[in-house]
């Protein structure tokens, strides 16, 4: 077994979590996340412009501004994922992979809408993943897998 498990994790895991902590993960996805984007955002745009060709820093700051404008969007994807977290953690399936498929897929519904359902299922993945990392730091019991060696 893993600290990082991919699906299997500690079944009933979502009797760990309270209203605190479902407060803390969305003030992170919805708050903390998009004001880093917007940072990000904002320090790579005076090194893009049409003179200056590099790619990293133009990705950079894409990248940065759908993060930043992410919460017009992503509070679709967490009207389903957040329930879907909660299935799988009771079931034991809540690992990595699982948040990452979660995201995809939430994402994927929320782009038919807008017709662009690779672009926000790719974005779904990542914030998937982002959500499972939070939940991880701020719950470890709920989605580490039982009988994991603690290491102090």
């Amino acid at each position: 077994m893993t600290r990082w498990p991919a699906i299997g994790t500690t079944v009933g895991g979502h009797r760990h979590l309270t209203a605190l902590i479902y407060a803390g993960l969305l003030t992170l996805m919805l708050i903390v996340v998009p004001v880093i984007g917007f940072l990000i955002a904002v320090v790579t745009s005076p090194f893009v412009d049409e003179l200056n060709d590099n790619k990293l820093l133009s990705l950079l700051y894409t990248v940065g501004l759908f993060v930043g404008f992410s919460p017009m969007f992503s509070w679709a994807g967490l009207l389903l994922g957040v329930p879907l977290s909660i299935l799988a953690m009771s079931r034991g399936m809540a690992g990595w992979g699982v948040a990452a498929g979660g995201g995809t897929l939430a994402g994927a519904l929320t782009g038919a809408f807008l017709g662009s359902v690779m672009f926000m299922a790719t974005f779904g993945a990542g914030f998937g993943l982002l959500y499972w990392i939070f939940l991880r730091w701020l719950v470890p019991a709920a989605v580490i897998a039982e009988n994991t060696p603690v290491r102090n």
